[in-house]
């Protein structure tokens, strides 16, 4: 693409998206759009795209996409969604919120530390 398009405008007109690791794909499948990751991301072990490990399989999923057998389900969605929200939310500083220290760990430690927040274990939250 050249120069500078807003992403909406992308999501706009895409059915699908490929990306190495850009935060488009966050956007992408909360929109319902699929999303082909070529390289692992912050959201890699969130699930809401389809990750290719290997040469073969980036060609398949491709082929795959361009033929529509590859869709967002509404989990993927919810996950992205999620996923979004935790990373554009405003900061603490702004709304006084508290950050959890670590930027980038799987869904289940995620959560099983907001349990652990709200039940006021704070030795996993930082002030800043």
């Amino acid at each position: 693409l050249e120069g500078r398009v807003a992403v909406n405008e992308i999501l706009e007109l895409a059915s699908a998206i490929i990306t190495i690791h850009g935060t488009i794909a966050m956007e992408a499948v909360a929109k319902g759009i699929p999303v082909i990751s070529s390289d692992e991301s912050i959201y890699s072990d969130w699930k809401f795209t389809y990750n290719a490990k290997n040469r073969t399989e980036y060609i398949s999923l491709v082929k795959n996409i361009s033929l529509k057998k590859i869709k967002v389900t509404k989990n993927m969605q919810k996950e992205a969604t999620s996923f979004l929200y935790l990373n554009t939310a405003p900061l603490k500083r702004d709304h006084n919120r508290l950050i959890l220290k670590a930027d980038h760990l799987p869904p289940q430690i995620i959560f099983e530390d907001l349990f652990n927040i709200i039940n006021n274990q704070n030795d996993i939250i930082k002030n800043e």
